[in-house]
């Protein structure tokens, strides 16, 4: 088990811990429950994607795990190559450190792919499984100068300010500087690499392991459009359902995080753990 490198009494407060390659990540945590959750950030962020999200009431019952991942920016930890299988490891690493048997599981956009290479890896410990937005296991296509303008973004606060926009016209105007201010953590190095985690993913054929039942959400996303989810995302899993939260981008938990909060809620409150428990 990790070593314990810190310990804060409130929520809000920051945890480390250490993977198996001694490296130091970070954790927030929040709320003291036997039912706990961990929300995994996407691309071009960190954890704090998530702080309206937490601020809601129907959350209040669960401690929720937000851990940051390598290269957000939080633990200065970049990497000359990224891969989501190199994330999921130190998920792994992190729900040993807190010793949980079993877990909700929540991920957004490439969170999502981790996510879901988690409860594959981790079948009978994932009580269900959240997709936000996710990107599907098999990567994403995009466009040749669509793909080098968001590689190519890090450092450049005009461009990343212009992919917010295209992902999230509708996003209040505080909410769009925040993730800006955010971005503006990552090295240029770390948003290239860490995009091309996503993009090339491909382990789309250990789904299959998959137990948990599964919640795919979409919303008015252009680059994620319903189609697409249903078919790369939930098409994929067993045991998913399907469903479209309206009227916002790629971002609700930052557009609509009380409506995000109720369909989180009532979806872990329905789901209950696998009764049995494979060997780690």
């Amino acid at each position: 088990m990790a070593t314990i490198l810190s310990n804060p009494a409130k929520d809000k407060a920051v945890f480390r811990y250490e993977n198996r390659d001694g490296e130091v990540l970070s954790y927030r945590e929040f709320g003291n429950s036997d039912d706990c959750v961990i929300l995994i950030h996407g691309w071009m962020t960190s954890g704090i994607v998530f702080d309206s999200l937490m601020a809601q009431a129907a959350l209040s019952a669960y401690r929720i795990i937000v851990p940051n991942l390598r290269g957000s920016g939080i633990d200065h930890l970049d990497s000359e190559k990224f891969s989501i299988i190199q994330y999921g490891k130190d998920m792994i690493d992190l729900v040993n450190h807190l010793e949980l048997d079993k877990f909700h599981l929540t991920g957004h956009c490439m969170g999502g792919q981790v996510a879901q290479w988690l409860a594959s890896e981790l079948p009978t410990r994932v009580i269900s499984l959240a997709l936000i937005c996710s990107i599907p296991a098999s990567g994403l296509t995009f466009p040749e100068d669509l793909a080098e303008a968001y590689r190519n973004s890090g450092e450049n606060p005009e461009v990343q300010g212009l992919i917010l926009e295209q992902l999230s016209p509708r996003m209040a105007v505080g909410e769009h500087n925040r993730l800006l201010n955010e971005a503006g953590r990552l090295s240029r190095t770390s948003v290239a690499n860490s995009f091309d985690a996503w993009i090339d993913a491909d382990f789309e054929d250990q789904l299959y392991r998959i137990l948990s039942p599964t919640l795919v959400l979409a919303t008015d996303n252009p680059n994620l459009p319903e189609a697409l989810q249903r078919r790369a995302v939930a098409g994929s899993i067993r045991h998913s359902k399907f469903s479209k939260l309206d009227g916002c981008g790629h971002f609700p938990q930052c557009e609509k995080p009380y409506e995000l909060s109720c369909r989180l809620r009532d979806f872990w409150s329905r789901s209950t753990p696998i009764p049995f428990q494979l060997p780690r």
